[in-house]
């Protein structure tokens, strides 16, 4: 990077701290997230354990649904405020396949990075193998 990127660089962090400092408070405070007891809702539960809402001026209730149609549904009710979805399914209810809804995905936490999760004792007993 030369000086003059350097600079503008900073200069575009400056001017753009303003707009940073004025996003003020939610919207919502009290939201209602829906998940499916899988791994992929980790983050919301770290999220919810650490008070990482409460720290942003948010209040969560984190809601297990039955299925993923059934989470789709409550959403677009808006029996939920959001919910950890397959990262499929607001792409699919926007194009109408199975239902037709407007949906704002804000944050994709998951974009075929699946794996597969063991115990420690269970990978000891695998990694000879591998």
């Amino acid at each position: 990077m030369n000086g003059r990127q350097g600079c503008a660089g900073l200069l575009l962090v400056a001017l753009s701290l303003p707009a940073l400092a004025a996003v003020g408070a939610p919207e919502q405070e009290e939201l209602r997230l829906g998940f499916i007891k899988l791994t992929d809702m980790a983050p919301l539960a770290v999220a919810y354990e650490r008070g990482y809402f409460e720290d942003e001026g948010l209040y969560v209730t984190l809601e297990a649904q039955a299925n993923w149609k059934i989470l789709l549904d409550r959403v677009i009710d808006g029996e939920l405020d959001g919910a950890q979805m397959l990262a499929g399914q607001p792409l699919a209810a926007h194009i109408g396949i199975g239902t037709q809804a407007e949906l704002v995905t804000a944050f994709a936490m998951d974009l075929n990075g699946n794996a597969i999760t063991v115990a420690n004792s269970v990978w000891a007993a695998m990694a000879p193998q591998l």
